[in-house]
């Protein structure tokens, strides 16, 4: 039997729970087992080795999973051992895992953020509606998932306290990588439109409108991260709706531009805001961006991708997009 390029091949004849076990491994992205599991003290914390770990009401693969948990998350071995299974509590409930998912040392990992679809959400000290409600959280909070699920539910940390939700209600949020934005956004740079509002990033978004922000919400989306924009194929809707999003910087400096972060444009006499683009860097007192819908710079009318040198004065507001994705629940 292959495994990741390795061949399983039994010396002798294995039991219905050992293969058990292998399949287990072979699903769940654990890793072969190369030596002794842990040997543990009570009341040790144990951290989950397997990408899910369902823990079970007895020490037997056929039995009822009371638990489940990703990797890395963290339980409590409560002493009893069998047959190479340790209990471990997690989430207020106890259940048996085989020892060799665990490990009793912390593992180096990043914490998995979690955000609110909904405007707000109760919070409860178990995972039923029937449970007490601790607190009442509003989309544009974070918590963080603990790795530990009953049914539908996460268990989560708001404001310091442990608690339960429906998962279905939470976003989990991804980090905002200010590098892939530039790198995707430099990736088009010399690309010149087919005509004035007809190029692949209309394509893309299925519009023919002016289209600096489309290039924006592009570069977005392929970067991984396009939580981070509005969505909206006129001009005027976008900017509407970042503006009303309420962390659009109006009195922009230097010091606010940061790489990644977007910017809307007001050109003279300042009617308001009628460009977008990404901020590359800062030079004195004036701002690269990379900006879709424009032209070289060189008298060339042909619209495209650009790399252009701005006034920081023609900026009209300045938005950092992780804090746009988490007043909307990201």
């Amino acid at each position: 039997m292959n495994w990741r390029g390795r061949v399983y091949k039994p010396l002798q004849t294995i039991t219905r729970d050992a293969m058990a076990a292998f399949l287990y491994r072979l699903e769940h992205g654990a890793e072969p087992v190369t030596a002794h599991a842990p040997v543990l003290a009570p009341r040790a914390t144990v951290w989950v080795t397997a990408s899910t770990l369902h823990l079970r009401a007895q020490p037997t693969w056929n039995s009822a999973v009371v638990v489940s948990a990703r990797r890395n998350a963290s339980g409590t071995f409560d002493g009893a051992r069998e047959h190479g299974w340790q209990r471990v509590e997690m989430g207020g409930v106890k259940g048996w895992a085989p020892s060799e998912y665990l490990r009793t040392t912390e593992p180096s990992f990043t914490v998995t953020r979690v955000g609110i679809k909904v405007d707000e959400l109760w919070f409860r000290d178990g995972p039923s509606n029937n449970d007490t409600v601790l607190m009442k959280i509003r989309r544009g909070e974070r918590g963080e998932f603990t790795g530990v699920i009953r049914g539908d539910w996460w268990q989560v940390r708001f404001r310091d306290r442990l608690a339960w939700a429906p998962a279905m209600h939470m976003n989990v949020v991804r980090p905002f990588d200010a590098a892939a934005v530039l790198r995707t956004a430099h990736s088009q740079v010399g690309y010149r439109a087919v005509s004035y509002n007809d190029n692949k990033f209309n394509d893309w978004a299925g519009g023919r409108n002016p289209w600096c922000m489309v290039f924006v919400m592009w570069v977005f989306d392929k970067s991984g991260f396009k939580q981070g924009v509005p969505f909206e194929l006129l001009y005027s809707d976008w900017a509407r709706e970042a503006l009303a999003s309420g962390i659009v910087d109006r009195t922009v400096t230097a010091a606010d531009l940061k790489p990644g972060h977007v910017v809307l444009v007001d050109w003279p006499p300042y009617t308001g805001p009628t460009h977008a683009g990404i901020v590359d860097r800062v030079v004195g007192s004036n701002v690269i961006l990379v900006e879709g819908n424009t032209s070289d710079g060189t008298g060339d009318p042909t619209r495209g991708v650009f790399v252009r040198e701005r006034r920081i004065v023609d900026m009209y507001g300045v938005f950092n997009p992780d804090e746009f994705a988490r007043v909307n629940g990201y």
